[in-house]
């Protein structure tokens, strides 16, 4: 089952961000919050990450050869207020 989620988060920008998204999502909630470890499905996105499967800067940015264009612009605009 793991195999399967690594590489269907592999495989497109979109699903990387989705997962991370919907697992800090989904830990937020109280029972859910107990049955689904977050820390650990979030270090093993930050693993991808670390070993080059999946690259931080070009998710961040949104400049992936698989998104039409980025979105660097919105988050800088938004880290200058």
């Amino acid at each position: 089952m793991q195999a399967l989620l690594e590489h269907f988060i592999t495989q497109s920008t979109v699903y990387s961000l989705m997962a991370v998204v919907l697992v800090a999502f989904l830990e937020s909630l109280a029972l859910v919050g107990l049955i689904l470890p977050g820390t650990v499905l979030m270090a093993g996105l930050g693993a991808l990450i670390g070993s080059g499967e999946l690259s931080f800067l070009a998710r961040l940015a949104g400049r992936d050869r698989r998104l039409p264009a980025g979105r660097l612009d919105l988050l800088l605009a938004g880290l200058a207020f």
